[in-house]
């Protein structure tokens, strides 16, 4: 709560950012690229409340919704595809009942079919981990400057 009054204060957007533990490198390069602009608001595993309480009041509070669908390598789906945290859906469908204007990329090891549940009506690029700090942080961030004022 302290950092969405520091954000308001500031009059920052704010930006709840989500992705699985799996991905906790890609999303501070994202944190790294946004953060003059925005106030980037992630919920704290750590915290001792409800998870889904603490979750859907963070995204009620941010302005914007970005999503990291990384694969996880413990949850194989087959054709050397995997599948993603459930957290991950349970949050993108916070934001889009919250109608919170939003963006997802995906890992190109993520099955289609979960990937393929994302809004066609939203930016939704694939990633690789090879091209995520070149490629995917300039294209969110150039979405953001776009689209999330």
């Amino acid at each position: 709560l302290a950092l969405v009054k520091a954000a308001l204060e500031r009059k920052q957007p704010s930006i709840f950012l989500s992705f699985p533990h799996t991905a906790k490198d890609h999303a501070q390069l994202v944190v790294e690229s946004l953060k003059e602009n925005y106030h980037i608001l992630i919920y704290d595993l750590r915290g001792p409340e409800l998870i889904a309480d603490a979750v859907c009041d963070l995204i009620s509070k941010a302005d914007y919704f970005i999503g990291i669908w990384h694969h996880d390598e413990d949850l194989p789906t087959g054709a050397h595809k995997f599948g993603i945290s459930p957290w991950i859906p349970f949050e993108y469908g916070i934001a889009t009942t919250l109608k919170k204007p939003s963006m997802v990329v995906h890992s190109d090891r993520l099955d289609n079919r979960i990937w393929n549940r994302i809004n066609p009506g939203i930016a939704n690029p694939e990633y690789n981990d090879l091209n995520f700090r070149a490629d995917t942080v300039v294209r969110i961030a150039d979405h953001c400057r776009l689209n999330f004022r």
